[in-house]
């Protein structure tokens, strides 16, 4: 009969093979496009993005949306100005992570929004609405997430005459959970309720493993 010292070695050897091989890497890619909606095109123009990152907000954009006083330039319409229509924008939100979880969102705004973008524990988007003057709307993007658990790859953006592309790109260190009885991950974290991954077994057992192997070997 197998002895407890080969037993053990045995046990925490398959922990930690098991546990270790449950490492994998999530990408999640998120883009934000402010546009100018099909009934107010020429009426409305979309200016250049001002960031402004702080520790605590890496991705904070507000993109300003006006009328379009160039279309009175040349216009001999004393009333030309107020028939330009007030401002309007579409904003859409759609992240696409590799476990092939996908989240959309989109609406239309006719006054200043503030739309908070919560990465983890998962994507959500809650707009809040601004004061703003009548002929600009002011849409602050401000994307949240666990920078302790996330670290940025790409940051990309670009500005057309009617539409201001927003684009992250983050990646993140998780583990799946190990079902008992096809050995298939099931795609769900195995995390400690703040969004931070954790391996069931492996990091312990492999110290573990480490430690009592030569004495194990010995017996």
């Amino acid at each position: 009969m197998m002895d407890i010292g080969k037993k053990t070695l045995i046990f925490i050897t398959f922990c930690a093979l098991v546990g270790a091989g449950q490492l994998q890497e999530i990408r999640t890619g998120l883009e934000v496009l402010v546009s100018v909606p099909s009934t107010h095109i020429g009426d409305t123009e979309i200016g250049p993005a001002v960031l402004t990152a702080s520790a605590g907000h890496p991705f904070l954009y507000s993109v300003v949306a006006q009328k379009n006083q160039t279309q009175c330039i040349n216009s001999t319409n004393s009333q030309c100005s107020s028939m330009i229509k007030a401002p309007a924008v579409d904003v859409s939100v759609t992240s696409q992570s590799s476990n092939e979880s996908l989240f959309s969102y989109s609406k239309s705004f006719s006054r200043s929004q503030q739309l908070l973008i919560q990465i983890e524990p998962k994507v959500s988007v809650t707009p809040q609405s601004m004061d703003g003057e009548s002929d600009a709307i002011t849409v602050t993007i401000d994307v949240m997430y666990y920078s302790i658990k996330t670290r940025m790859v790409s940051l990309r953006s670009s500005r057309k005459p009617t539409t201001f592309s927003l684009k992250v790109e983050f990646i993140t260190n998780t583990s799946k959970i190990v079902d008992n009885h096809n050995g298939q991950g099931n795609g769900q974290g195995n995390g400690d309720g703040s969004g931070q991954a954790t391996l069931r077994c492996a990091p312990l057992s492999a110290l573990i493993l480490l430690t009592l192997l030569p004495v194990l070997l010995l017996k």
